[in-house]
């Protein structure tokens, strides 16, 4: 069941971060308006599916600011290295 939710929430994710891009491209066609679209896609969708997977998948919910701040930064630098994996 865990395993769904989570294929679930990245399919969610990513048609975020999609949308968010288009929604960038259709606002900003300037210089540099891949990067920003690539950019701003990403963030978006890496709060969301941060969101769904501490409530849904975690089941966590942390009273303090640092410590959430904590598991975020760990969260990001997680997709960060994948993301660096796949680029290169």
């Amino acid at each position: 069941m865990i395993g769904i939710k989570y294929a679930t929430f990245a399919v969610f994710a990513i048609g975020v971060n999609l949308l968010f891009q288009y929604l960038t491209f259709r606002v900003y066609s300037e210089s540099m308006s891949l990067y920003i679209a690539m950019s701003n896609g990403t963030i978006v969708g890496m709060i969301c599916k941060y969101i769904l997977d501490k409530k849904y998948i975690f089941f966590q919910s942390y009273d303090y600011r640092r410590r959430r701040q904590k598991i975020y930064d760990l969260f990001c630098d997680r997709r960060a290295s994948y993301i660096g994996i796949l680029c290169f």
